[in-house]
């Protein structure tokens, strides 16, 4: 898969649709070096974030189709139906962590230090104020056959406790978010995670 993966970065332009789990892609080269021998790294959390990301709320739609052809799309503006707490996670963990690789003198650091910031905001205001946890569609809450999701959740608290510690996201707004005396959040990461997470905020951080 990484050939694939790798030509679908180096000309983005070519697909016809764009999914959440396209930043991933970058992560395929593994280390700095490599990450930054890739045309853009930042490029595709950028192309990703533009079309699919809801003007009022910030959050991002499952998937896009430039040609609003697919059943699943909105004839007017190709997006998806739902947020879907899963795809929206790995797309904060991907941003995330290419941001932990990308060289602060990267063109394009700010832009996706934007979106990063820009989903964070927007992820707060959809967590389940009960539990602290999230919901699969995002924006449903207990609607009907609507759930909270583990593994989403799990991926929330890793991007924002990693963005927490280098102050990608401002820590008095969002610790508080991941790090509640509630056990919501921790509970559906489970143990080492929730450990990892929470040494990932209390790090200091780099300089």
């Amino acid at each position: 898969a990484a050939p694939s993966a790798r030509r679908a970065v180096s000309d983005p332009r070519r697909p016809a649709r764009l999914s959440l789990a396209s930043p991933l892609f970058p992560l395929l080269a593994l280390t700095s070096a490599a990450l930054v021998a890739l045309n853009d790294p930042a490029n595709p959390a950028l192309l990703a974030e533009g079309p699919s990301r809801h003007p009022k709320t910030g959050l991002l739609y499952h998937g896009w189709d430039e040609t609003n052809g697919e059943r699943w799309s909105n004839p007017n503006t190709g997006t998806s139906s739902q947020f879907w707490g899963r795809s929206v996670g790995l797309y904060a963990m991907a941003v995330v962590d290419v941001l932990e690789l990308l060289p602060e003198t990267h063109p394009r650091r700010a832009a996706l230090c934007a979106v990063l910031q820009r989903l964070s905001r927007a992820l707060v205001a959809v967590q389940d104020a009960e539990t602290g946890v999230w919901w699969q569609v995002l924006d449903a809450g207990k609607r009907q056959n609507n759930y909270r999701e583990s593994s989403a959740s799990a991926r929330f608290v890793y991007a924002l406790a990693k963005a927490v510690r280098p102050g990608l996201i401002g820590r008095r707004r969002f610790a508080p978010r991941v790090g509640r005396p509630t056990p919501g959040p921790w509970a559906a990461v489970g143990g080492v995670a929730a450990r990892r997470c929470r040494s990932l905020m209390a790090m200091p951080s780099p300089t």
